[in-house]
């Protein structure tokens, strides 16, 4: 899988927003990002199915939401270490991408009356991966597995079983 470029014009939405469950949900593919790489003629195994960084970078956002909100299908006793697992992923897939897209700052006082910088990142146009093809590919390796949900029960939550 080797995904076209694409722009993506940062803008501000109301989609996605800390309560909006179907807006985040029609983003993760069947089978919930998760493909099947069989190799040769053999039986497919339990170690031929891997996730796809996308949707489980995806997965740790909408639990960070879910988290906001007061909701977590989680374990209780999990919570921690998963809300941990998640920061410490993203942080390092943000620094695997290393986004270098300049973006225009502004002067603005901090919470203690000092001078500072911000950005807001919007109009800014980043260069990035086609999510949709990505997404299409993911879709398409679920139709070769689809039959075997039945006994891997994937899920949004099973992205992480730590």
């Amino acid at each position: 899988m080797n995904p076209h470029q694409a722009a993506l014009e940062v803008v501000d939405s109301d989609r996605y927003g800390m309560h909006d469950d179907n807006d985040w949900a029609s983003v993760i593919p069947h089978g919930h990002g998760f493909v099947r790489i069989a190799t040769g003629d053999k039986e497919p195994t339990d170690d031929d199915y891997y996730a796809v960084s996308m949707y489980h970078q995806m997965h740790c956002l909408n639990s960070f939401r879910r988290m906001f909100n007061g909701r977590n299908d989680s374990r209780a006793d999990h919570d921690g270490a998963h809300a941990l697992h998640c920061l410490t992923y993203l942080r390092q897939m943000v620094l695997c991408s290393a986004d270098i897209t300049l973006e225009p700052a502004f002067a603005t006082q901090n919470v203690d009356g000092r001078k500072t910088q911000a950005a807001y990142g919007t109009g800014v146009t980043h260069v990035c991966r086609d999510w949709v093809q990505v997404r299409d590919w993911v879709e398409n390796s679920y139709l070769d597995w689809k039959e075997d949900e039945k006994k891997y029960v994937a899920t949004e939550a099973s992205a992480v079983n730590s």
